[in-house]
């Protein structure tokens, strides 16, 4: 790997000579994005090529994308929300959105060929400046996909018209509700108003201590607020107001020696914790999976007689925001990242002791950066009603990690961004923190 590369070089021919790489316009974690000529026609498209940044390279010499091996799993699953994604985009039907050519797999990837605006940057999403009138004839494989996109376009205007009278009475419902929750909730007796105001309560487990903070529940926008500016994803949308109760919520993320004293002993996944990326009591615990930390929660809650539990991603996002003290920082405690996270530009490509970097509004610690926090919830799309305490979907394939990690860009580490893997993955950028209910 002493030669290798990431982009494709300029000329490069892909599709059995349908398209020529002109340029390298642009690059994310997940992929790099190519301006490149469609020969048929004689036309400049995009082509957004998968590619997992860190995870993947290409020998000299060979266009093929070759994978770490300990990354394969991951390369896996991405490929296919790429894929996914690239489907979904080629059925929006929006002035706003560019169109998509082609789908189509080479060099051990899969590539995506869209509508090439000048002066953009070109992803799904991107603002359209240009007429469809002037776009070029597609070729069959585009005119296969646009007739199926037409077909679906159709059947989704009775669906939208369906929709939007359901979305009319939610709102009604919410209303009604929000109501009723304004005048009951001040003689509200749950177990969270029973936790005290103590600023932290100190726990012990066999002869290891751990903070827990007190979140002051409270209403507050959830997604994307402004301060995020343009580096969120999709995903983060609608933004929407959220009110919750009372918690306690870990000053840090639950390091290795408390996973020891909890569990008995170290995981074993992939040789466990490594001075490779990172090893020793106050680092924090990676390489678990969120079924694993059902597992450490429970003998947790029976060695102490309390009620532990991963943080929902709404109390995850209200604490990393600084609660009822938030100054509406984009990362966890400040607008300058280096300040309060262990991140990929700084982090050496490992993880570090935990509050070695500045707090944030409530006192707490890695927030934004060094391992990627589990939550509770499955991963699902956002609403735009307000809800109380909310636990995000009743299902899912995924569930939720919040804050980015030690291994990951900066606008990864935003206080409103969001990620998901499956329950069962193992990974040495993901950790957690813990919630106290009782």
């Amino acid at each position: 790997m002493e030669n290798s590369y990431k982009a494709l070089p300029v000329g490069t021919i892909l599709k059995g000579g349908e398209y020529t790489i002109l340029d390298k316009i642009g690059e994310d974690d997940f992929s790099i994005t190519y301006a490149a000529q469609q020969n048929s026609l004689n036309r400049k498209v995009c082509i957004k090529e998968y590619f997992l940044d860190g995870c993947c390279f290409r020998s000299e010499g060979s266009l093929r994308v070759e994978c770490k091996p300990i990354f394969i799993e991951q390369f896996e699953k991405y490929r296919k929300e790429f894929v996914r994604e690239a489907e979904m985009v080629a059925t929006i039907n929006h002035l706003n959105v560019v169109d998509v050519i082609a789908i189509f797999s080479e060099n051990n990837t899969d590539y995506m060929v869209m509508q090439f605006i000048e002066s953009q940057t070109l992803s799904p999403g991107a603002t359209q400046q240009t007429s469809q009138t002037q776009q070029a004839p597609l070729t069959s494989q585009a005119q296969s996909v646009k007739r199926d996109v037409v077909q679906k376009r159709r059947k989704n205007k009775t669906w939208l018209w369906i929709f939007l009278a359901i979305l009319a009475c939610l709102i009604i419902v919410a209303v009604v509700t929000s109501v009723h929750n304004s005048g009951s909730a001040a003689n509200k007796d749950t177990e969270e108003q029973k936790l005290g105001k103590e600023a932290k309560q100190t726990i012990t487990v066999n002869g290891v201590s751990f903070d827990m903070v007190y979140v002051e529940g409270g209403t507050f926008t959830m997604g994307c607020t402004s301060e995020q500016g343009s580096d969120c994803d999709c995903w983060e949308k609608p933004y929407h107001q959220v009110t919750l109760s009372n918690y306690y919520i870990g000053e840090t993320e639950v390091t290795q020696a408390l996973w020891k004293a909890v569990m008995g002993s170290e995981p074993t996944y992939m040789d466990g914790w490594t001075s490779e990326f990172g090893y020793g009591d106050n680092y924090p615990a990676y390489r678990v999976s969120w079924d694993d930390v059902q597992i450490f929660i429970r003998e947790l809650n029976r060695i102490t007689g309390r009620t532990f539990r991963l943080p929902t991603e709404a109390e995850w996002e209200y604490a990393a925001r600084g609660g009822s003290k938030s100054r509406g920082y984009k990362y966890s405690g400040s607008e300058s990242i280096d300040s309060v996270a262990w991140y990929r530009d700084n982090s050496g490509n490992k993880t570090h002791p935990v509050k070695t970097k500045r707090p944030n509004e409530l006192g707490l610690y890695d927030m934004s950066g060094n391992v990627s926090e589990w939550c509770s919830d499955w991963f699902g799309s956002y609403i735009i009603l307000s809800q109380t305490n909310p636990e995000g979907s009743s299902s899912g394939s995924y569930r939720v990690n919040r804050g980015g990690s030690w291994g990951m860009h900066a606008w990864r580490c935003r206080v409103s961004d969001r990620n998901h893997f499956n329950a069962s993955l193992h990974n040495f950028i993901l950790g957690f923190r813990l919630v106290l209910v009782q």
